[in-house]
């Protein structure tokens, strides 16, 4: 489905000019975007991710909450 209605797209361009603004001498400013996560189980996403034939870096991020707490694991 399409998430990514008016508020919500306004919603994260605001968050990108916050992110910016606060770390744009940080590379994070630069890999971060409102593609972060696309719709991979859609129909024909296989097709489409599987055309760029680049090896790509393999990252790994795992996130929990635990109570009010969030933990989390970058490799």
């Amino acid at each position: 489905p399409n998430n990514m209605g008016e508020a919500n797209v306004a919603h994260h361009k605001a968050v990108m000019e916050e992110l910016v603004r606060r770390d744009e001498n940080r590379p994070s400013a630069v890999i971060w975007s409102v593609a972060n996560e696309p719709s991979s189980d859609a129909p024909g996403a296989e097709d489409y991710f599987r055309s760029d034939p680049s090896p790509l870096p393999q990252l790994v991020y795992i996130q929990s909450c635990v109570g009010s707490e969030l933990l989390a694991l970058d490799q």
